[in-house]
């Protein structure tokens, strides 16, 4: 990261792969797993009514399906009733074409919100489901959107390290409608997860990660994760070190705040004639034994007087509290 010139309170936007195993599911689906890794071409169909048609620029005019459906569109993007309509056109067992038909009408939309936007419903769950549903994949194409980057904050300093930078996520997971498939993991977090699994933190400790990462070099061709710096100037620490913080970070959420208290802490030491402002944090999370972030990080940070104060919240530790209490 060398010629990465970050701040803290820049994210970076790390670009992710759909998981395998769903774009196999959903190939094989549509009956296009045997052809899902010839070369073909992408162009707007000859005659076509719509107006202002053309090949979106993220998906490549020669490619394969593979490509497309892996690193292209976003397979996991809650179908829209449009999708429904053209979904159920291909399907053949009448229950499954007039189930998708009620869905994507006027009097389904409660349902429809209910069964697809709030259930996270995807493509793949939807073709699990109707098993009867088999578009050509050319419609399919019409209606998936991109596979957006998803944003990180960075939870480091330029002044601590300015070749690196630190990232923090949280691995979610989600049932899937066909269990045999496994787990169905964020998007980016899951990707993420299993891209770096070479170098990840065993339960013994830290040796191993440390070990990881201090064999990887700029030329291991194993661990690629292609990312980009997204400036917030809005959210920089203030110009004058003197005005006293206050941070309110849950979870995650706090990643950004060890970037800003590692710079007060390389400018307190170089910038002795300063007095620096109070600095307290407000932090929150599940579990004390098992969410706590960066727990050793904020006690040093106290210890050294970085940190003025320091407010603690677990709402699910139980027997600690009565009632639940969250820091925003």
């Amino acid at each position: 990261a060398n010629d990465v010139k970050f701040q803290p309170g820049d994210t970076i936007g790390v670009i992710p792969n759909n998981p395998d195993r769903e774009v196999e599911e959903i190939l094989k689906c549509l009956k296009c797993l045997d052809k899902a890794d010839t070369v073909v071409s992408i162009s707007v169909k000859a005659g076509t009514l719509k107006k202002k048609a053309c090949v979106p620029l993220y998906i490549p005019t020669k490619t394969t399906l593979r490509h497309i459906f892996k690193q292209c569109v976003d397979i996991r993007a809650p179908p829209k009733k449009i999708f429904l309509r053209i979904l159920s056109v291909y399907t053949g067992d009448p229950l499954e074409k007039r189930r998708l038909e009620e869905l994507c009408s006027k009097e389904g939309s409660d349902n429809y919100s209910k069964t697809i936007v709030e259930a996270r419903t995807t493509l793949l769950d939807l073709l699990i489901t109707f098993p009867s549903c088999c578009p050509p994949v050319e419609r399919i194409l019409e209606h998936l959107p991109r596979l957006q980057a998803r944003p990180y904050s960075i939870a480091s300093s330029p002044l601590k390290n300015d070749s690196e930078f630190h990232i923090v996520y949280s691995l979610l997971k989600f049932p899937l409608f066909k269990p045999e498939i496994g787990l169905r993991y964020g998007i980016c977090t899951g990707w993420l997860d299993s891209a770096t699994t070479p170098i990840q933190l065993n339960k013994s400790g830290t040796d191993l990660l440390l070990e990881g990462i201090s064999n990887l070099s700029l030329h291991d061709n194993t661990i690629k994760i292609p990312v980009y710096l997204r400036k917030n100037m809005g959210f920089t620490l203030p110009t004058d070190p003197t005005l006293p913080l206050i941070l309110i970070g849950p979870g995650t959420g706090v990643a950004p705040y060890i970037g800003f208290l590692q710079h007060r802490a390389i400018e307190k030491q170089t910038r002795t004639e300063i007095d620096f402002g109070e600095i307290w944090l407000f932090f929150g999370c599940r579990y004390k034994d098992r969410d706590f972030l960066y727990r050793s990080e904020f006690e040093k940070f106290v210890d050294d007087g970085i940190l003025t104060r320091l407010f603690l919240s677990f709402s699910r530790d139980s027997g600690k509290q009565d009632i639940p209490k969250y820091v925003q």
